[in-house]
């Protein structure tokens, strides 16, 4: 794939484009198949996923005509504006579960937390390209203050509560110090301080506790907090190498509680088999060499690292989710990108594929150097 320029787009842009249009066609059908209980549910859950679909396709027609550096001198209005919301569905959002995770639009419920991620992204490429490998290096400059902002951030995440976006913010913040040079030794202090902190939240919270010994024997609580991870697991082993059949899936029926949410790469596991789940993954993969090749051709360390976070964080939201299915991670309520019903999850993924396209757009070109060092302060 070279980066020669193919009109307005690179030809990493149109492999870009392509992948993901196949993702969110083979969304369509999983999700139809998936909610397929009955004629109603079946055509109300698909013409709403459309709709999702189709409006996240205009908005990264939009977000690609936006050249992605002029966002960064409103990167502290975005974070400012992005905590004050926050707050505000923890105390006034609309509720499902036990859980303030959303803002009730009448015909739409918009998840807040799923767009602070992008925030949280070009706060961390904005903070990070403009100091010098020897200010990164240092606790103080290079670590404090981003930790201390995540966490800020965080708070009324947690509130909502909603520990699975926690986790993820938590995991893209270490990767991308990690990207950025930070010390080991100060990695070894942020994944200490996360496990400690996240293992606090588990034991305050008798629910999440219930999900970790769901985790560690599903089959044992199979009736109870692990009825929907054994579930899940079940459909996966039936599916086997091709699958039971598009729309055959039996787990759907009243067994996997709404599959075409969280649990969607469930009924690709059982209707398509194995062989559905290596296609889905392989889209996947493609999808993030594309994403960390557009960062490595970015004209900008800014744009360089935008790109990397949001193949990181692209990355971190589906190695969860299958790993969640197939029982390899205690259940945290994560969607699938690209792929899950919904319109917060698949608005916020497609943004970034927009703003993936402008960096593409505007990448460095045949016999340009990329840069070779951090900015000065």
């Amino acid at each position: 794939m070279s980066s020669k320029n193919l009109g307005e787009f690179t030809r990493d842009s149109y492999f870009l484009i392509l992948i993901v249009l196949v993702l969110t066609l083979f969304s369509l059908l999983m999700v139809d198949s998936a909610s397929s209980l009955n004629d109603f549910l079946a055509s109300y859950v698909l013409k709403k996923q459309f709709i999702y679909i189709s409006f996240s396709w205009i908005m990264v027609w939009a977000v690609s005509k936006i050249d992605y550096e002029k966002y960064e001198k409103f990167t502290y209005y975005f974070l400012l504006i992005t905590f004050l919301i926050l707050i505000f569905v923890v105390f006034a959002g609309a509720s499902a579960k036990g859980a303030s995770r959303w803002i009730n639009l009448g015909f739409f419920r918009v998840q807040p937390s799923e767009f602070a991620k992008i925030v949280i992204i070009f706060y961390l490429a904005h903070s990070l390209s403009k100091k010098d490998i020897s200010l990164i290096k240092q606790f103080s400059f290079g670590v404090l203050p981003h930790l201390l902002v995540i966490i800020i951030v965080l708070i009324p995440i947690f509130l909502q509560p909603d520990f699975g976006t926690s986790a993820v913010i938590m995991a893209l913040l270490m990767a991308m110090m990690i990207i950025a040079g930070i010390k080991w030794s100060h990695i070894a202090i942020l994944f200490s301080s996360a496990i400690g902190f996240g293992y606090l939240l588990m034991i305050l919270a008798p629910y999440r506790m219930a999900r970790i010994n769901a985790f560690l024997d599903p089959k044992l609580y199979r009736t109870t907090s692990g009825y929907q991870l054994y579930q899940s697991v079940l459909a996966f082993s039936s599916g086997r190498l091709t699958g039971v059949g598009l729309g055959n899936s039996l787990q759907k029926r009243y067994y996997l509680p709404e599959a075409h949410t969280d649990f969607i790469a469930s009924i690709i596991g059982e209707e398509l088999g194995f062989i559905g789940i290596v296609f889905l993954i392989i889209l996947y993969i493609l999808l993030i060499i594309i994403g960390i090749r557009i960062a490595l051709k970015a004209k900008s360390l800014f744009g360089t690292y935008i790109a990397l976070g949001i193949s990181i964080l692209l990355s971190i939201q589906i190695i969860l989710n299958l790993g969640v299915v197939v029982g390899a991670f205690p259940t945290k309520g994560l969607t699938l990108p690209f792929m899950s019903f919904g319109g917060s999850s698949m608005l916020a993924s497609m943004i970034m594929i927009g703003i993936l396209l402008n960096i593409s757009k505007n990448s460095l070109k045949k016999g340009e150097r990329p840069f070779t060092n951090y900015k000065q302060v």
